[in-house]
């Protein structure tokens, strides 16, 4: 069975309609978290699909961050992230360089656990979810339910997430870099040469962190 959330199939008809001519139980449902939910007779897989710009503009904003806590607190499901379109979009569309993108990609693996899957097309979107779909084997049962654990967050936690907002720093730097300064003030009072001299940060990502933490707020760029 695979669940398409609601907003997903609004948004993407097409990619719906390939999927129910591959897949016998396709459903459209609202989910808490994630796109499509295939599930299996062995497990199942919840799958976060966004094309190659939406990735680098959900880091940017933050939203990843948030989306990538939502799905690391699943239950009974493995998630998965699927970046779906052409990488050289984002090097012609956008201010992101490619090891600023693949440093982010790094993230999401080694940071967050969750695996990332790459696809050209809607087309192989759907080959991709057809395939996976098979792999897990039939089930009996219709519904499969997301739960998603309450989280209260402490405030060492809120402080880090502040730090991992930034592109290309996952939880694990964050705590490496609040470790060595201590507090966002001081962070923000480094000098780039300071903050490269933490182990992961190396200077360009050093530079980026300086910039973004010293820079005035300006919500039209």
């Amino acid at each position: 069975m695979i669940v398409v959330d609601t907003r997903e199939a609004s948004k993407n008809p097409d990619i719906v309609r390939r999927l129910k001519n591959e897949v016998e139980d396709v459903e459209i449902k609202k989910l808490p978290v994630g796109d499509y939910l295939v599930v299996g007779s062995r497990k199942a897989v919840l799958v976060e699909r966004k094309t190659s710009l939406d990735f680098v503009h959900s880091v940017s904003s933050r939203r990843m961050v948030d989306q990538l806590i939502l799905l690391s607190r699943v239950t009974d499901v493995e998630p998965r992230i699927l970046i779906e379109g052409s990488l050289a979009l984002i090097e012609k569309f956008s201010r992101w360089s490619p090891e600023g993108v693949m440093g982010s990609v790094i993230s999401v693996v080694e940071d967050w656990k969750i695996p990332v899957i790459f696809v050209p097309s809607k087309r192989w979107t759907v080959i991709y979810l057809a395939k996976l779909h098979r792999n897990l084997g039939k089930i009996k049962k219709k519904i499969h339910p997301i739960r998603v654990q309450p989280k209260v967050y402490k405030l060492h936690e809120k402080i880090r997430a502040c730090i991992e907002g930034i592109p290309g720093i996952g939880p694990n730097l964050a705590h490496e870099i609040l470790l060595h300064f201590g507090s966002i003030r001081r962070l923000s009072e480094a000098s780039p040469d300071e903050i490269s001299q933490v182990k992961g940060v190396g200077r360009k990502r050093a530079e980026e962190i300086h910039r973004v933490l010293n820079a005035r707020y300006m919500p039209e760029e």
